[in-house]
């Protein structure tokens, strides 16, 4: 999971910084990652931000998705339980 946190000037403060801090530590505890992007670098440079997001969240799709040789042998083992099972009779 990925959190998004766009950081106005007062989170630059000790602080407010060292509060982010452990959030995000806390967060990440819960399995969710938080990318920051200040209000600046938002409002200057979206195409920017968007693509970090999207590279990130494509990353994250990836390690989350099957690899085609695992579903192949997930479906395969299956069959041949099926197979198996209507031997006996099943």
């Amino acid at each position: 999971m990925v959190g998004i946190e766009a950081d106005g000037g007062q989170h630059y403060e000790f602080k407010s910084k060292e509060r982010d801090e452990n959030r995000a530590e806390e967060l990440k505890k819960l399995g969710v990652k938080i990318i920051r992007f200040s209000d600046l670098e938002i409002l200057t440079n979206i195409d920017g931000v968007y693509e970090i997001i999207r590279k990130i969240l494509e990353k994250k799709k990836k390690r989350l998705s099957p690899s085609p040789q695992s579903s192949f042998h997930r479906g395969e083992e299956a069959r041949v339980k099926r197979l198996s099972s209507k031997e006996r009779g099943g």
